[in-house]
């Protein structure tokens, strides 16, 4: 197999369709991030949505949709959206 020597780069097109496969998809797969249970749900809903938080290349949380959160429990949270989130 030859290996290309430089990448190419097309120029974006808006819309359009964008198909993936995965390894272990089933009639389970699903978009909903509150009924995923495969790692394969986990990547496609990483990829479509944000996180409220998400570990680094350390593995040390970093805010992304929350500004902060809080809790006295442990079973109770509160979380700080940054402006401009909505939560739905």
């Amino acid at each position: 197999l030859g290996r290309a020597k430089q990448a190419v780069a097309a120029t974006p097109v808006s819309g359009g369709t964008f198909k993936a496969a995965g390894w272990s998809s089933s009639t389970a797969d699903t978009l909903d991030p509150a009924k995923a249970s495969l790692s394969t749900d986990y990547v496609r809903c990483c990829s479509l949505y944000n996180r409220l938080t998400f570990l680094d290349k350390d593995g040390k949380t970093q805010m992304e949709l929350a500004e902060s959160f809080d809790t006295k429990d442990a079973k109770t949270w509160t979380v700080k959206l940054r402006k401009g989130v909505t939560f739905h």
